[in-house]
């Protein structure tokens, strides 16, 4: 999620790692709080729209859509500037988001409904090295919150009677805190340009579940505490952004990043269980890259607005992805304006819209060892994200 509210968030990313506009800087490269004078205080509610929908195969026919509304995010970010030093402190979200499918679709003893949040909690330090050079890190906790749901098969040709019982349900719900860390450097070799480079280091998380039943058939209410315990371990991948600014006028600021994210560290996923443990990604996940564009601009009354769009690329590897985690490759369109509601008080807003690719599943199993779960084929088609962002900053 390149969606924190902070004002890169109007050019979809660009420039994050390079400039210092806002508090939210600590998140995109540390170093860049030294560039920030005095006292700056960035809070930011971020309202997320997720729009996918599922169509079944010849095999599996069937369609659903997601059923969750909107969904609230946020962030906030602290940063005090001394004599050559800055300290700060924000929290703010590293990726996220799920849906619902519901129990009709034919998909449901794969996933009904899935929930990833996460939440990072970073101090952070910057040094004015020279006029021109900045260093700066961060220390996290990192919280991870996973919930799932899916329905079972109760069928007497796997238990025996009594037959013609509905499905049963297992819900999942766990946590996980865990440590991580940035590191960054800015640099600016003339006045009108801006360079940043921005390390976002891996985190490992092994999530215990508490596993929840109800309406199983008796025979797999009697098998099902050999399950126990269950749980999940996954490492959110790490990140290297490198990013540009230009001040192509007194008004206009042009801005670039790459970055790349290892995302064949999360396709090593596994869940874990008292009959085993089972690949999330039987297939692994392949690590992305991205890049994104924007511009920023000045009006006479103080006013900016910004623009800018950004790419990043399939983390799947052979071209099919499990139905409980539909990722593509993205298009993100951006938009931003910001508003000086006093000298020391600007106001923020921001639209981030998302075009994701087609996602082909193609699945045969399921990580949690129920039988009954039976394959699963067909396509999520293009789908959209929306995120939009209400932030104020306030510097002393």
């Amino acid at each position: 999620m390149t969606e924190s509210g902070g004002s890169d968030m109007g050019m979809a990313g660009a420039g994050a790692a390079a400039t210092a506009f806002d508090g939210s800087v600590l998140e995109a490269n540390p170093a860049g709080m030294a560039r920030l004078p005095g006292t700056t205080i960035t809070v930011a509610a971020v309202p997320a729209l997720v729009q996918l929908d599922f169509k079944g195969s010849a095999t599996t026919p069937g369609s659903a859509h997601n059923h969750e509304g909107p969904k609230l995010t946020g962030s906030a970010f602290a940063v005090q500037s001394f004599s050559g030093l800055s300290l700060g402190l924000g929290l703010y979200s590293y990726t996220g988001l799920g849906a619902d499918f519901g129990d009709e679709w034919v998909g449901r003893r794969v996933i009904e409904h899935e929930q990833l949040r996460s939440l990072n909690i970073a101090p952070a330090v910057a040094y004015q090295v020279t006029d021109h050079l900045q260093f700066g890190g961060t220390l996290r906790a990192q919280y991870v919150e996973v919930e799932a749901s899916l329905a079972v098969n109760n069928s007497a040709a796997l238990y025996g009677p009594p037959a013609g019982l509905p499905d049963g349900q297992v819900s999942l719900q766990g946590h996980s805190w865990s440590p991580g860390g940035d590191l960054g450097i800015a640099y600016q070799p003339r006045p009108d340009v801006e360079l940043g480079l921005a390390w976002t280091s891996a985190v490992h998380h092994t999530v215990d579940f508490d596993v929840t039943a109800a309406g199983l058939h008796p025979v797999l209410g009697a098998i099902l505490p050999q399950a126990l315990p269950v749980s999940l371990s996954l490492t959110l991948p790490q990140q290297v952004a490198a990013s540009g600014a230009w001040q192509a006028t007194p008004a206009t600021t042009l801005a670039a990043t790459a970055r790349w994210q290892e995302w064949s560290t999360l396709g090593e996923a596994r869940q874990m269980s008292g009959l085993g443990d089972r690949p999330m990604f039987p297939q692994g996940l392949r690590d992305t890259w991205g890049a994104s564009l924007g511009v920023r601009h000045r009006l006479p009354d103080g006013t900016r607005l910004s623009a800018g769009m950004a790419y990043d690329s399939d983390p799947s590897r052979e071209g099919t992805m499990p139905a409980y985690f539909p990722s593509s490759s993205q298009l993100r369109l951006a938009l931003g304006g910001e508003w000086p509601a006093r000298e020391d008080l600007t106001v923020r807003l921001a639209l981030s819209v998302i075009q994701q690719g087609e996602v082909r599943v193609a699945q045969l199993g399921h990580p949690l060892p129920l039988p009954g779960v039976g394959p699963l084929s067909g396509t999520f088609p293009a789908s959209r994200f929306y995120f939009a962002a209400l932030a104020v900053d306030f510097r002393r």
